[in-house]
């Protein structure tokens, strides 16, 4: 979908190029993780060689984000902001855990399996799919991060929002009703728009004079439901929704569920925020708040290895230093 005139073409050669950058993330990931005998002793450097790997990758898909969005604010009379922060600044998108915390998680996966009966083959496979899903949602916060701050340092040129651009050719399942149904939404430019599993939307700017993405969003939704037709198109165009802002993953789509008061399964309610802390979440930090992250961070990082990877601890040290530098700039 997202074919049509120069911005269904760029959207479509992005979507491609985050697909391939993941990807290749995940291949190396799977042969990093097959290789590995998963014992106590190794299972540090497996996890610190999985880290390096998938910042790297991050690091990889901002530039690429920024190369994307010059070309999109460019099509519309603006230039890329140049006081927007380094796209290769190591930075992590999952708010209060450290990255090495979430990919702990697939050695539980195997642990547990194993526990449960499986075989070492069993157990991998499990393992891999928890890799897969993990890594597909990092690159893609991390994108959604980027876009919305360079929109936000865009904002002075007139930039006043952006919208989500579906690409439902992308699932594996097929259409998605979750993206459809906030397709129409208009995001604020430092908001970060409501990501699921396996997401694979882009975005594209809304000025003060154009809004390409309603058109493009418009066309692939008539063409979707067209092609749908009857009971499917109903389905789709009716999915209830569920947005809420998960305390690590910020904002979040989910599928309503309907005997649900809040409409959120047990364990998506337990882990959403609500009041100022919701909305911090929501939006993305100001110096200030980037200089504690990374400074919490790093604190977090030396208690957890009594000897962390120096190049983990210079990528935080230089970021400290990068938000210490704009905090003074902007409470001067």
């Amino acid at each position: 979908m997202a074919t049509s005139g120069f911005y269904g073409r760029l959207s479509d050669a992005q979507s491609k190029r985050n697909k391939s950058l993941i990807e290749v993330l995940v291949q190396w990931l799977f042969a990093r993780w097959r290789s590995d005998p998963l014992t106590t002793a190794s299972i540090p450097r497996l996890v610190d060689d999985t880290v390096e790997k998938v910042l790297e990758t991050m690091d990889e898909t901002r530039v690429d984000a920024d190369a994307f969005l010059k070309e999109a604010l460019e099509a519309e009379g603006k230039k890329f902001p140049k006081d927007v922060s380094p796209a290769r600044d190591g930075s992590y998108p999952r708010k209060n855990i450290l990255p090495e915390d979430v990919w702990e998680r697939p050695v539980s996966e195997y642990r547990n399996a194993r526990n449960k009966g499986d075989s070492h083959q069993e157990a991998m496979l499990k393992t891999l799919a928890r890799v897969r899903q993990l890594a597909d949602a990092d690159v893609r916060m991390a994108n959604r991060e980027r876009a919305a701050r360079v929109y936000e340092a865009a904002s002075p040129q007139g930039v006043i929002g952006y919208r989500r651009i579906i690409h439902p050719e992308l699932s594996r399942t097929g259409t998605c009703g979750l993206c459809l149904v906030a397709a129409d939404r208009l995001y604020s430019t430092k908001e970060l728009y409501p990501l699921h599993d396996n997401c694979k939307c882009e975005t594209l700017p809304v000025t003060n004079t154009s809004d390409p993405g309603l058109k493009l969003n418009r066309d692939d939704l008539d063409y979707i439901y067209s092609v749908a037709g009857g009971n499917t198109a109903s389905k789709l165009s009716n999915t209830r929704i569920a947005e809420y802002v998960s305390g690590e993953r910020g904002p979040t789509l989910a599928r309503r569920v309907e005997k649900s008061k809040s409409g959120l399964t047990p364990n998506d309610e337990k882990y959403s925020l609500s009041g100022g802390d919701a909305e911090r979440a929501s939006y993305v930090h100001s110096p200030r708040e980037e200089l504690i992250d990374a400074q919490d961070e790093l604190a977090a990082l030396r208690r957890k290895r009594s000897k962390p990877r120096r190049i983990r601890t210079s990528v935080l040290e230089d970021r400290i230093a990068y938000w210490e530098r704009q905090a003074r700039k902007y409470s001067a």
